[in-house]
């Protein structure tokens, strides 16, 4: 009797807690923190592969219209010589920036590369296509 008085108080708490960990501030459930992710890192191999036909494809049409491959290889070519070769993703962090219309998902990803780390912020507009990036 004084087990069951422990026991269910003890469940709904960790329950609780479960809940207001997997809810954090707008970061989505889980499946859609694993589809940024997902898409984040997709992003970062291809441009580790300095594959900027692919990374155009992945892009908004705004973004788009801004860039081309000649500009996506002026701006990682130098960062990824100085970088060398790509080791392993180190973290990823998904929270949500408030544009001028609506709040867009920002996903920070850090790599390990041979001689350090990069970040990647990279933003995505609701149709899930990246709408912002800064490599720091």
């Amino acid at each position: 009797m004084k087990k069951s008085k422990f026991v269910i108080p003890a469940a709904m708490l960790l329950l609780a807690g479960v809940y207001i960990g997997t809810r954090q501030a707008g970061a989505g459930t889980s499946s859609h923190r694993l589809e940024y992710a997902m898409r984040c890192k997709n992003f970062v191999r291809r441009v580790n592969r300095r594959d900027y036909a692919a990374c155009l494809s992945s892009m908004s049409g705004e973004l788009r219209e801004t860039m081309n491959e000649d500009r996506l290889r002026r701006i990682f070519d130098p960062i990824l010589d100085e970088l060398g070769d790509f080791r392993y993703f180190r973290s990823f962090s998904l929270r949500h920036r408030e544009a001028q219309e609506a709040v867009l998902p920002a996903c920070q990803l850090k790599g390990e590369y041979e001689n350090g780390s990069c970040e990647f912020t990279i933003l995505f507009d609701p149709d899930l296509k990246i709408s912002g990036l800064h490599v720091k």
